[in-house]
């Protein structure tokens, strides 16, 4: 088995989620693999895009397409200006978020990233709990304590924020995400990206989200380039984000993963 990997590590999305606060027990999950590939003695190719001729060439027996997803961009005007970076930019750090950020969309990856931006590392959980149990500080200078520097709007067409988290947690990251002042703008329209921010319409009377950075957030589509140029030229088989665009589900793609390494 020989694993191409584009990246200069394995995890795919898991590399993004792993980042947001309470989300550390991804590092484990790479952990794992990392460890059980090396020990079962699969072959990684790191920083190797897999093409189609090349692996023809190879003679592979099966291949097993999980290139995940590619971001979606909305037709907003504006969208080209140098401020708009897109999600996946921001978890690779390759993109620099000013102190005002607009997010255009609001679903799972949406709240993720409202929650990484605002986290703040001054005070943490443990601390504030250790804090207040002492009557050291009262819970409003908690609150400051804990108050992000960086403001972040959410902003969506429809009227669900948080549509892609879990019905047992999405109430308590909403509630989180609340609390370090992130405000969440639903059934709006977008009209244009300008310099200054984005300019969205509310109940048809336009108003200004101001933001030095906007990022796009606003879902995935399938990443199926590969799958198609080997179509017809050796065996192929489709899974993960590659097989079904959606908010990032680990849990789907492992079993996916896990039935076709089993059929072959």
């Amino acid at each position: 088995v020989v694993l191409f990997e584009k990246q200069t590590r394995i995890g795919g999305q898991l590399n993004y989620a792993r980042q947001v606060p309470g989300k550390a027990e991804f590092n484990e999950t790479l952990r794992y693999y990392r460890t059980q590939l090396a020990r079962l003695g699969v072959e990684i190719r790191l920083g190797t895009e897999a093409e189609a001729d090349a692996l023809v060439a190879e003679g592979f027996a099966e291949v097993v397409i999980a290139t995940g997803v590619v971001p979606r961009v909305p037709e907003i005007p504006g969208r080209e200006l140098g401020h708009v970076v897109m999600y996946s930019e921001v978890f690779e750090q390759k993109a620099k978020v000013g102190n005002k950020v607009a997010i255009v969309g609001a679903g799972g990856i949406a709240c993720d990233l409202s929650h990484l931006l605002v986290h703040n590392e001054v005070i943490s959980a443990q601390t504030a709990e250790y804090l207040l149990s002492y009557r050291i500080v009262d819970e409003q200078t908690i609150h400051r304590l804990q108050a992000s520097k960086r403001k972040v709007f959410m902003l969506r067409r429809g009227k669900h924020v948080g549509s892609g988290l879990g019905k047992t947690t999405r109430w308590a990251t909403l509630a989180q995400l609340k609390q370090r002042g992130v405000e969440m703008l639903t059934q709006i329209e977008y009209k244009r990206i300008a310099p200054e921010g984005v300019y969205i319409s509310v109940n048809d009377e336009e108003q200004l989200v101001p933001a030095d950075t906007v990022i796009i957030a606003a879902g995935a589509t399938p990443n199926q380039s590969l799958y198609h140029a080997l179509t017809n030229r050796l065996p192929v088989h489709l899974i993960g984000g590659a097989k079904e665009a959606g908010e990032l589900d680990a849990k789907r793609a492992i079993l996916e993963g896990a039935q076709v390494g089993r059929a072959i």
